[in-house]
């Protein structure tokens, strides 16, 4: 049976992407949002309270995008001092 989720390095680069366009906090706002979504399409719900089951290659990627838009927070706060 064929899996409907795109593809998972497909969805990592994307939202790399995103990240790295931002140019205000703003839009890092949303580009976390999109990260987040990239968690939730690439897991399953354990049960109804947002726990959910990964793989372990989802978990490396998702921490590498958190890591990445930590990073890039603080130079958008770099940049506007």
């Amino acid at each position: 049976m064929k899996d409907n989720r795109p593809n998972i390095f497909y969805s990592y680069k994307k939202a790399k992407k995103v990240i790295i366009s931002c140019e205000t906090i703003e839009q890092l706002a949303g580009a976390k949002r999109f990260c987040n979504l990239f968690m939730k399409t690439h897991s399953e719900p354990l049960n109804k309270r947002w726990e959910i089951n990964t793989t372990p290659i989802v978990a490396e990627l998702y921490d590498k995008l958190k890591m990445l838009l930590y990073f890039r927070k603080h130079q958008l706060n770099k940049n506007i001092k």
